[in-house]
C-alpha cells in the first residue's frame, strides 16, 4: 500500500485514545522506521484523525508532532557522538530529559530545533503536555522512550521506495549524505532491534 488507509489510522487513533496515558498526563506515540519509510506521513494522517475524533479533548489543532528532522543535531544526531549506537541512545535519553520529564512534573516539555541550512540551533520549541503527542523519526522509538510510550509503531517499505521519496521529498543534495545515514539508521534499528520491541508494524 501506499500509505495505511484511513480506516487503520482510525483505529490506531481509537487505541491511543483508549490507552491511558503513558508519559505524565500525556499518551505518548512514537513511530520509527528507516528514512523514506513514511513516518511523517503517517504522523501526520494520526495527528489529523486524532484532531476529528468525538473522545478528541485536547487543541483544535489536534496533538502536537515532533519530528526527527528537528532535533537531530545535523547528520552526526548527537554533536561529538562516536557512532549511531552512542548518537541515537543519546538523542532519546535528551527527549525524555526535555520531554517525558517536564510531563511527569506538570510542566510543559521543550525540544531545541535544528536549523539545517545554517547549522546551528535555531531556539527552543515548547510541546505542552497534551492528551496526546506524537513523535517521528528514526530512533524516535528507541529503549529511552519507549517505557513511556502508549504506542509504538514500526513503519518500513521498499529500499527502493524508500529512496524515491527521499530524493522526491529532499532533493538531490542530500544525496552525498544517505548512504552514510542509511548505514547509521541500519546499525541502530539491528542493534535495537527496533521493530521487534513495536506495539505495530505497517509497511507501505
Amino acid at each position: 500500500m501506499s500509505r495505511p488507509s484511513p480506516e487503520l489510522v482510525a483505529d490506531l487513533a481509537a487505541r491511543i485514545l483508549a490507552a491511558p496515558p503513558s508519559a505524565g498526563p500525556v499518551r505518548l506515540v512514537c513511530i520509527d522506521g528507516p528514512s523514506g519509510a513514511g513516518k511523517s506521513t503517517l504522523a501526520r494522517d494520526l495527528a489529523g484523525a486524532l484532531a476529528s475524533s468525538p473522545s478528541w479533548s485536547g487543541a483544535a489543532s489536534g496533538p502536537p508532532v515532533v519530528h526527527g528532522d528537528d532535533v537531530y543535531e545535523g547528520w552526526d544526531v548527537v554533536a561529538g557522538a562516536s557512532g549511531p549506537l552512542e548518537a541515537f541512545s543519546a538523542l532519546g535519553q535528551r527527549l525524555v530529559v526535555g520531554l517525558v520529564d517536564p510531563w511527569l512534573r506538570g510542566e510543559p516539555g521543550s525540544v531545541d530545533v535544528w536549523a539545517w541550512v545554517s547549522s546551528r540551533w535555531a531556539g527552543a520549541r515548547a510541546v505542552p503536555a497534551a492528551p496526546v503527542v506524537v513523535l517521528e523519526g528514526v530512533g524516535l522509538a528507541g529503549p529511552a522512550l519507549r517505557p513511556h510510550a502508549a504506542l509504538t509503531v514500526w513503519i518500513d517499505a521498499d529500499p527502493a521506495l524508500r529512496s524515491e521519496r527521499v530524493e522526491a521529498r529532499d532533493g538531490l543534495d542530500v544525496a552525498p549524505h544517505m548512504p552514510r545515514w542509511r548505514a547509521w539508521e541500519s546499525a541502530w534499528h539491528t542493534h535495537d532491534a527496533t521493530a521487534s520491541h513495536c506495539d505495530v508494524r505497517l509497511r507501505t
